[in-house]
């Protein structure tokens, strides 16, 4: 017995996976920037400090270690490191930020820290954020999804709030139409994707962050839309990475995008459970019907 358990601790010990990729990771950040960890309230969380002055950073891994976990080339986890470490220096906001920089970014209310009750409220005083409100700048915009404010960065996209627009020196009234201006100039021409379903997708390869800011451009799903002989059409965007639309006026296409909502609001970050109606030369969106079982 006493044999046994010694040959036991002889033996290697199983690295324990989470544990090795936290190291790497937080060994990359702190190569480009010296940190001290201040608190670990969880195996995947990490509160850490840049030096005095900056404050305190709170670092949420699993996102990372998620991509982590997909099949990759060590090159491709390299490159997935350099814009994490990258994102997190950035968010210290050490460099000044231009009003080039703001781009309109659609997400599910909550992201703006809203409950129902504000939503409601919001959506009484848009185009313009809720009266009052101090915290991240946002505006409501259709059924359970929101245009919030982005500073478009070499390795990430750092949400705005009223301080920082103050920082940009954008008045609040104007940092929409300041936005979508920048979104235009920007952004590429979409790919367009048809599904063996009859679903149609819209990304952008290099530009994965622009696929819910395409709601907001909606000259360009005018384009999209006669391009393939639809006048009234079905949109969903489920999830972060998945904006669908098919032709409305086809028999069984809601059915089709409402399991669309489905299958894809797993997929990355969950965003709207609405199927939205749109039509060719009437702007906006009508929320049409919302999709149970799965609310961000």
């Amino acid at each position: 017995m006493v044999l046994k358990s010694l040959l036991g601790l002889l033996r290697p010990q199983k690295a324990d996976p989470v544990a090795a990729f936290v190291e790497t990771a937080l060994g990359h950040l702190h190569k480009k920037r010296a940190f001290t960890i201040t608190a670990a309230p969880d195996p995947m969380t990490r509160v850490i400090s840049f030096g005095t002055g900056t404050g305190e950073m709170t670092l949420h891994l699993d996102s990372l270690w998620r991509t982590w976990q997909q099949p990759m080339s060590q090159t491709e986890r390299q490159s997935q490191l350099d814009i994490w470490s990258g994102s997190c220096v950035e968010a210290l906001g050490a460099e000044p930020a231009s009003p080039d920089q703001l781009m309109p970014l659609v997400r599910h209310f909550t992201q703006a820290d809203w409950d129902e009750a504000m939503l409601e409220q919001a959506k009484a005083s848009r185009p313009h954020p809720p009266p009052g409100h101090d915290g991240l700048w946002a505006v409501a915009f259709t059924g359970d999804l929101v245009v919030m404010l982005g500073l478009d960065q070499p390795n990430s996209l750092t949400l705005v709030d009223m301080d920082k627009l103050q920082e940009v020196g954008v008045p609040p009234a104007q940092a929409l139409e300041r936005a979508l201006s920048n979104l235009d100039r920007l952004l590429p021409d979409p790919t367009i994707n048809r599904l063996d379903n009859g679903l149609f997708t819209i990304t952008f390869p290099q530009h994965l962050w622009a696929i819910p800011s395409a709601l907001v451009m909606n000259g360009m799903l005018d384009d999209i839309m006669t391009q393939h002989g639809i006048k009234t059409a079905f949109m969903a965007l489920p999830a972060r990475s998945a904006l669908l639309f098919c032709d409305a006026e086809k028999a069984g296409t809601l059915d089709l995008i409402m399991k669309g909502v489905q299958q894809y609001r797993s997929l990355d970050h969950p965003m709207s459970d609405f199927v939205f109606r749109m039509d060719v030369g009437v702007l906006g969106f009508v929320p049409l019907i919302r999709v149970p079982d799965g609310t961000p």
